[in-house]
């Protein structure tokens, strides 16, 4: 997959974040925000509408977080955001609709091609640009670990299979875990290789919608755990493993296929099986 471009802005200056926060394992972001100067910039190759914030040391300021895109001479408001973060007081996911008036234009960063003026200083070609805008400073020990894409949560695991999420029984997964939130990143990761192997999508940005592959999730998760468990939960494992190849087949995939941001009726109504076995 390729890699999601994360850029921070600190009053003209630009860090890269793109290596640390790509990766859920390891590194993280430590950083203070001026509302009025500073700005968390992403970048895909294609528009999307949605990614996961974790924070390592959340946010004790009160802010509100306004999203906005790239048109080709500005970045303008978004007309729908749904900030699950409390403005990075806590884990989740930021949801937001691109305007239907005003379209999200793919553009280099700098070079004769056209220059985003904000990001002028770095050389990033054919992304398709949001920013991430405060309404108030955050603290200076403020944590970012990770931004990225997950489809299902412990809540949803235990609804289906309430053993998994035993205290006990995580804890005998590996000492000190507390929940299976690497898992669920891991299936996540495997449901966008899948859907690129299909040729449903090219990149992970075309799923709008991503509630839409959960029940698929927790099948995937449970194989992941039912497999690190050994011989003895082979059955358990086999089972999730067919399970999750069914949920795929007959998931209607809210996927972008006119690459616009937006999730049109006639890709809500797309179904498409694809998995084989």
């Amino acid at each position: 997959m390729r890699m999601t471009r994360i850029l921070y802005e600190d009053n003209g200056t630009i860090s890269d974040w793109s290596t640390s926060l790509n990766n859920y394992y390891t590194e993280s972001e430590t950083f203070s925000l001026v509302a009025a100067e500073d700005y968390i910039y992403i970048g895909m190759p294609v528009p999307f509408n949605h990614f996961f914030v974790k924070l390592s040391t959340p946010s004790t300021a009160v802010s509100t977080i306004t999203m906005q895109y790239y048109t080709g001479r500005e970045f303008q408001d978004v007309v729908e955001t749904i900030d699950e973060t409390n403005g990075f007081q806590q884990d989740g996911f930021i949801t937001f609709v691109p305007d239907k008036k005003q379209g999200w234009v793919r553009q280099d960063t700098s070079g004769t091609g056209g220059t985003i003026t904000e990001l002028s200083s770095v050389t990033i070609y054919d992304k398709y640009w949001a920013r991430i805008k405060f309404s108030a400073d955050l603290d200076a020990s403020s944590v970012i670990s990770w931004i990225g894409h997950k489809f299902s949560d412990d809540d949803q695991l235990g609804s289906e299979f309430p053993d998994l999420t035993r205290s006990t029984m995580i804890a005998a997964f590996e000492s000190g875990k507390t929940n299976w939130e690497e898992q669920h990143v891991r299936a996540a990761n495997i449901i966008i290789e899948d859907l690129i192997r299909q040729q449903v999508i090219h990149s992970k940005g075309q799923i709008l919608e991503r509630r839409s592959f959960s029940l698929a999730s927790v099948s995937k998760v449970a194989e992941i755990i039912f497999n690190s468990f050994g011989d003895d939960y082979e059955d358990n494992k086999r089972n999730a493993q067919i399970e999750y190849e069914k949920r795929m087949n007959k998931s209607i995939f809210d996927i972008d296929l006119n690459e616009d941001g937006r999730l049109d009726v006639s890709e809500q109504r797309l179904r498409q099986g694809f998995m084989s076995r």
